[in-house]
Order: C-alpha cells, then sequence, then structure tokens
C-alpha cells in the first residue's frame, strides 16, 4: 500500500471535513463558542 505524503492526505481530509461544516453552516469553533455562550 503506497500511502503517500501524510500531509496531502492530512489536506484531503480537512478539505472534506470543512466542505462537510460549511455544507451544514457550521464550524468546531462556532460550535465551542456557543457552547461557552450557554454555559
Amino acid at each position: 500500500m503506497n500511502k503517500g505524503h501524510p500531509s496531502k492526505v492530512r489536506e484531503c481530509v480537512h478539505n472534506k471535513r470543512s466542505k462537510i461544516l460549511s455544507k451544514t453552516g457550521y464550524s468546531i469553533r462556532d460550535i465551542i463558542l456557543s457552547n461557552t455562550f450557554k454555559g
């Protein structure tokens, strides 16, 4: 199995994740902030 460059793989995963987050309209930071304000 050829893993390729870890940074490239990580970049791809990050891009997929950010696309999903932008679809839902949420980001991890927004979720953390909303939880902080609620608390």
